[in-house]
């Protein structure tokens, strides 16, 4: 049986408030045990960027401090135009020969000067014997990334899993073991 946490928390800064939910497990499963939000002014994050780190800052401690959950583990999501997820077709090659290739189709395929960003990919599920694969690569900028978790580390927060938006609850119900490795949510 694979051993799951008693809790996980995930927190989203986001450009009107910040969201945290903490699930929790139970018999049978989990439970999603909190959901809370604070407000931030119309001016503390703009375009995804975050323009008075204090505020953020304070504000994500208010929420850790709020319910008990100073110094815990924290998934955090983040988003925005300076995210890109691509879906890229390309031959197909083993998992070795893939990562040494991707840094060659990021920099094909996307917008952002790849020295700008941090990377990740995954393979898609492949139809048999066709000769071609496809890969889910996502890359978001650094300062997006420093954004998202500097608030969290200054309010006393440890941030340990760092997704894009859309796989945020699905990577993780898979760190606390309760989806299987691979599976499509």
């Amino acid at each position: 049986m694979v051993k799951r946490s008693k809790f996980g928390i995930g927190l989203d800064i986001g450009s009107r408030s910040i969201q945290l939910s903490v699930l929790r497990t139970s018999k049978g499963g989990f439970v999603l045990d909190t959901v809370a939000s604070k407000e931030l002014p119309h001016d503390a994050i703009v375009e995804g960027a975050v323009m008075d780190s204090q505020l953020v800052s304070d504000t994500v401690a208010d929420l850790l401090k709020e319910h008990k959950l100073v110094g815990k583990e924290v998934a955090l999501s983040v988003n925005g135009r300076h995210v890109m997820i691509k879906r890229i077709d390309t031959d197909e090659m083993t998992d070795d020969e893939l990562n040494s290739a991707i840094m060659y189709e990021a920099k094909s395929n996307l917008p952002f000067d790849i020295s700008e960003v941090s990377l990740d990919y995954a393979r898609l599920p492949q139809e048999l014997d066709t000769g071609r694969m496809q890969v889910l690569l996502v890359a978001a900028k650094n300062e997006l990334i420093a954004d998202a978790t500097e608030p969290l580390r200054w309010a006393g927060g440890n941030p340990t899993l760092l997704e894009a938006e859309p796989f945020a609850l699905q990577a993780a119900l898979n760190e606390a073991g309760y989806l299987e490795e691979n599976l499509a949510v």
